[in-house]
């Protein structure tokens, strides 16, 4: 099975779950941004409310700045994947 098709059973499962209290709330599930075979990933604790609605983890004042740091290091997306992380 190929990356992209592993990553695609998971973004899937992530996105029938229904295992916390945020499935009942949520407008989007929150998966990832950056590239799947990225050599860097940074995980975030939980989606906040920009993330929420937008559908994407680090889009709110935390993930403006994160993406602020990020480019000084003139990383491309490609090379990172930003992630929350649930239990």
């Amino acid at each position: 099975m190929t990356i992209q098709a592993r990553w695609n059973q998971f973004v899937d499962k992530c996105l029938s779950c229904r295992a916390c209290e945020l499935a009942e709330s949520r407008q989007n599930v929150v998966v990832w941004r950056g590239g799947i075979k990225a050599p860097l990933m940074i995980l975030g604790e939980g989606p906040g409310a920009d993330e929420d609605r937008l559908g994407k983890p680090f889009v709110g004042r935390s993930g403006q700045l994160l993406d602020l740091f990020l480019s000084s290091f003139v990383l491309k997306k490609k090379n990172y994947i930003i992630l929350n992380i649930l239990k």
